[in-house]
């Protein structure tokens, strides 16, 4: 059975059981009332007690009847039910004054009460109505009432089961909207299960691909950067520049290569929540510093002047390995769309807080592409002919998270974009790493 079948049925079971509930209710309201009988008639009578008993005790039967019940069966019931119980109204309003009862003046807004209580079943309804119209032309008659007031009961009767009909037609088409949006959010869940599903396979996928990339990748920038090594050391070997340019080229893409894995697997971890963070005393500026000179090759072949505002030390509590990664991809963006153009890398410090702003002078991003960049495999409108895969600043929003902190951008199109970091010096999870564990006590044996 499916999730939408199985959520039907238990819709359904709880339907009936409130069905129940309610007749269980109507059931000893009719009980209780039978003191408004010895008022009506003055004295008390053994009969109209019978006939609501016997009433009663058909309500209940019917109720127990309910559990299990399939469709068709449940609309039997009810038209028994509304049949049976106008008749035993009619039964009560005959034997306690006929046309000068209570009862009787109320007789027309039984089909109404009917409908309330019986849901959805327009055969009840005029079942209902039919018994009611014999019962009540019946007690006029008993009466001598002419015939002209039978006529006008008669159609004040038929305008009240119309009335009901109504209702009962109105009650309908909102179980079916009902039941038509529990089918559309089963579908519904259903999909999101199966996207779900299919994300992570695709996670799965891709972390077991880039682990397996990753060992032969490895062998392969060692060789390359042997090579490299080797023809730096012999500059007046048989290579000549041409092919010195392509080991170049073929390390440049290796690289490449290597960065595209090392996201996929950051993805992968922060996904499954496997980030691992080694806390210990940090200085931001340095490690700034450092990461800028070793984009200061690519920022001169791509024509970017790189400017450092980093006048003092930046100490806090982080991973370093991961602040790295961060300023890393900071600084790769800003030489990667802000070619041609100066990067300037500025640090600020507080008392608790420090920030580490990168600003590049290039193509900027829309105000529209600045809420979602920072989404996995998500990229600005000006940077498709860029190649990559989307993660980078997903990351890096990931890894400020991570560290406690958060990241920022100012831009505009066509006037460069600023990267701000904020980090806490300290942050709840550096503070908790540093606390001293306690090692495990395992009760002595005997």
């Amino acid at each position: 059975m499916g999730e939408g079948d199985r959520r039907s049925t238990d819709s359904t079971r709880d339907g009936t059981r409130e069905r129940q509930r309610v007749l269980l209710l109507c059931a000893g309201i009719i009980v209780l009332f039978a003191a408004t009988d010895r008022v009506t008639l003055g004295y008390f009578a053994w009969r109209p007690l019978v006939v609501r008993l016997l009433w009663a005790l058909f309500i209940v039967a019917t109720a127990l009847n309910l559990r299990g019940a399939g469709r068709a069966r449940t609309r039997e019931l009810m038209l028994a039910l509304a049949v049976f119980s106008t008749a035993f109204y009619a039964a009560l309003a005959a034997l306690t004054g006929g046309v000068s009862s209570p009862l009787f003046h109320w007789m027309l807004a039984l089909p109404v009460a009917i409908a309330v209580v019986i849901q959805d079943h327009p055969a009840a309804i005029v079942g209902s109505g039919l018994t009611m119209l014999a019962g009540g032309l019946g007690i006029l008659t008993a009466a001598d009432t002419t015939p002209a007031l039978c006529w006008q009961w008669a159609g004040t009767a038929a305008i009240m089961v119309m009335l009901a009909a109504y209702i009962s037609g109105s009650y309908g088409r909102l179980h079916a909207r009902e039941a038509a949006l529990r089918r559309a959010g089963a579908e519904a869940d259903t999909r999101a299960r199966a996207s779900e599903a299919g994300i992570a396979a695709r996670d799965e996928f891709l972390a077991i691909a880039a682990h397996e990339l990753r060992t032969p990748l490895t062998s392969l920038l060692l060789q390359i950067d042997a090579v490299e090594r080797t023809v730096s050391l012999s500059p007046g070997g048989v290579l000549g520049e041409v092919e010195r340019q392509r080991i170049g080229s073929i390390a440049r893409q290796a690289g490449r290569l290597s960065g595209l894995i090392d996201g996929m697997l950051d993805m992968s971890r922060l996904t499954a929540g496997r980030l691992e963070l080694n806390f210990d005393r940090v200085d931001l500026a340095a490690l700034a510093r450092e990461v800028a000179q070793r984009f200061a090759p690519d920022a001169a072949a791509a024509s970017c002047a790189m400017k450092i505002d980093l006048p003092e030390p930046l100490v806090g509590l982080w991973d370093e390995a991961r602040l790295d990664q961060i300023a890393t991809n900071l600084i790769a963006n800003a030489v990667k769309y802000g070619a041609g153009g100066g990067i300037e890398i500025e640090g600020r410090g507080a008392p608790d807080v420090v920030q580490l702003i990168v600003r590049d002078h290039g193509i900027g991003i829309s105000a529209e592409d600045q809420q979602r960049i920072f989404r996995r495999f998500e990229r600005a409108s000006g940077q498709r002919q860029h190649p990559g895969l989307g993660l980078g600043l997903w990351i890096t929003s990931e890894l400020c998270k991570a560290l406690g902190g958060k990241i920022s951008v100012t831009s505009a199109v066509g006037a460069g974009a600023a990267f701000t970091i904020t980090l806490p010096r300290r942050s709840a999870a550096a503070i908790e790493s540093q606390k001293p564990r306690m090692p495990d006590m395992e009760p002595s044996r005997a």
